[in-house]
């Protein structure tokens, strides 16, 4: 997994789906900034040097 912190949203999202995975992005404060163009990344799970396995098995 690739530190991403406070990059901002749309950036780290790309950059899991070029490794094949899907971001899950989580708002921590649902009255506050509510324009996701705006949005950074403040924490991320898993942390940043943590392996990735994916579920999905290769067609045969």
């Amino acid at each position: 997994m690739p530190e991403l912190w406070y990059e901002e949203a749309s950036d780290p999202s790309a950059k899991i789906a070029a490794l094949g995975f899907t971001a899950k992005v989580v708002r921590l404060n649902p009255e506050g900034i509510a324009d996701p163009q705006e949005w950074f990344v403040a924490g991320q799970i898993p942390g940043p040097g943590t392996w990735l396995t994916s579920t999905l098995r290769p067609a045969p």
